[in-house]
């Protein structure tokens, strides 16, 4: 479990400056939120406390918020470029379109899954924990 989180934040992190997501305010929001995570995971292996545990599902949830925002961010770039490349087109096929456009319009859900990682981890100490 801990080497599924480690692989899947740091891949995620790796890969959105190897691309270079950091040009407006926006596309920083994942590389600060995973990060963010990342950083207070390593704390959570450290020092697993219940203020930690805490802090970690409060950042944990503020990147699933990450992950829906950037679905929305893309598709509604994705959106708008279908929209002048084809006026004539209606509203569904311009929709429709938009999830193959220039940004993977999906890929911001990985970090649905990289919650959810943390969130059964979480589940997983704190179940520990309780039969201490």
């Amino acid at each position: 479990m801990v080497t599924s989180i480690v692989l899947a934040s740091v891949g995620a992190l790796l890969e959105l400056i190897l691309i270079e997501h950091y040009e407006g305010t926006n596309q920083l929001i994942p590389i600060i939120s995973i990060g963010s995570a990342l950083f207070l995971f390593i704390i959570l292996l450290l020092n697993n406390t219940i203020a930690i545990r805490k802090i970690f599902s409060v950042v944990l949830c503020i990147c699933a918020v990450a992950g829906v925002l950037g679905v929305y961010f893309h598709l509604d770039s994705n959106f708008q470029f279908e929209k002048e490349m084809r006026p004539n087109d209606s509203g569904g096929d311009l929709f429709w379109a938009s999830f193959s456009g220039a940004l993977p319009a999906l890929a911001p859900m990985s970090m649905l899954v990289f919650t959810l990682l943390g969130f059964i981890y979480l589940s997983i100490i704190n179940n520990e924990n309780e039969t201490k």
